[in-house]
């Protein structure tokens, strides 16, 4: 039999990026909230070996900056002051600069295990609610009066809102019904750091080729060297033999597809493949639950959107939530709920499209269609308020503000 169940305002499942930064924002914003933080056991520990890099967009260090975190995430991130956008083969390019926006950057890079162990100090430091540790395996979902109750073996806690924010969880979630819409696509992200001869400046580079993009963005300098990380989308094949190249003919292979835009690059380290997919949650939310980060949209890398979008997201729920708790409502009202997707959906639908369809338009080798595109990034470079849009839309600064139901 279950122990004595425990009671809550909000139960956050999941111990990742979303989870964490969601146990911030609502510790921002509902000061004394009744909090249970589930996570998997094992506890989900942070890949010490891992040197995935994540960018953040100006619109997620403004968020960052209001939670009180930034300063610690500062000293480990890169700015990003330029970005040069290209087509291999076709004369097309534009160059965006921060400054020319008034921005100091259109956002920084920082590797993901330095992201998530910082987050994670800054939650030791202010939320009192410890995590507890679950076995998904036994993990259940079910409607209760007011609420919904979780159980895991021994434990049981019945919250007004549940909030899932780990993809390992999408099982349970399907038993409650909840659909997910994937789409492979066919390609294989090859990620590595790279140490570079010369100081990359803060430029970031993103190479669309008929094989796929490749993105260059500016790291933290490590050990007294200038670093970059890629991320290098293939067919698998293609992926495959490149991984296995030795050092020096890999570097060849790279300078090779960024043309004219080679980059010192002095050594190649901690390469790794990624196989690529879109995975879509049919429906976000239900009365009394709430899917969110990668469990509610996982997206292809192009341009770096996946976990921005998640703290616009986030963002958005926390102040929606407050406003709701200030007029003493349950935390799971599906009016609220729906309000909250209605504000989400036009920023929601614009990044799956860009993020889907930007890969597949420059993929293409149509001579129209690579005309078109060409005329469109000799457009963006040649006249300033397209490009600042563009720049705009790519640093997260379009949100729409939080309104009042």
């Amino acid at each position: 039999m279950p122990a004595e169940t425990r009671r809550a305002d909000i139960a956050i499942l999941g111990d990742g990026l979303t989870a964490r930064c969601l146990a911030l924002l609502l510790n921002r914003y509902l000061p004394g909230c009744r909090l249970e933080r589930l996570h998997p056991v094992p506890k989900a520990a942070v890949d010490a070996t891992s040197h995935r890099a994540i960018a953040l967009s100006e619109g997620s260090r403004r968020i960052l900056v209001e939670l009180g975190v930034w300063p610690r995430i500062e000293q480990a991130a890169a700015a990003i002051v330029e970005i040069d956008v290209s087509d291999r083969g076709h004369p097309g390019s534009v160059r965006m600069k921060a400054a020319e926006q008034n921005l100091a950057s259109y956002g920084h890079v920082i590797e993901y295990r330095d992201l998530t162990s910082l987050i994670a100090d800054e939650l030791q430091e202010r939320v009192t609610a410890s995590p507890k540790q679950v076995d998904y395996q036994q993990l259940r979902l079910r409607p209760v009066r007011g609420g919904m109750q979780i159980s895991a073996g021994q434990f049981q806690v019945e919250a007004q809102l549940v909030l899932v924010a780990d993809g390992a969880l999408r099982q349970a979630l399907q038993a409650l019904g909840f659909g997910f819409l994937e789409k492979d696509y066919d390609q294989t992200a090859l990620t590595a750091e790279l140490i570079l001869s010369e100081a990359h400046g803060g430029l970031a580079f993103e190479r669309f080729t008929g094989t796929g993009p490749v993105a260059l963005l500016p790291l933290k300098p490590g050990g007294g060297r200038s670093r970059a990380s890629l991320v290098w989308t293939l067919p698998p094949a293609r992926a495959e033999e490149l991984f296995a190249l030795p050092e020096q003919h890999f570097i060849a292979e790279l300078n090779g597809v960024l043309g004219g835009r080679s980059v010192a690059v002095a050594k190649v380290r901690h390469r790794k493949l990624i196989s690529l997919s879109r995975v879509l949650a049919s429906e976000q939310w239900r009365r009394h639950v709430i899917l969110l980060g990668s469990v509610a949209h996982s997206l292809h890398p192009v341009a770096g959107q996946g976990f921005n979008l998640t703290l616009r997201d986030i963002e958005t729920l926390a102040k929606l939530l407050a406003q709701a708790r200030a007029r003493e409502e349950n935390l799971g009202d599906l009016a609220l709920l729906e309000s909250y997707g209605r504000q989400r959906s036009v920023d929601q639908r614009r990044v799956v499209a860009f993020s889907d369809n930007l890969p597949r338009l420059f993929a293409n080798g149509n001579p129209l269609v690579a005309a078109g595109r060409n005329l469109g990034l000799l457009a963006l470079d040649a006249v300033p308020p397209l490009r600042h849009a563009f720049a705009r839309f790519g640093a997260g600064l379009h949100k729409p503000g939080v309104r009042a139901r």
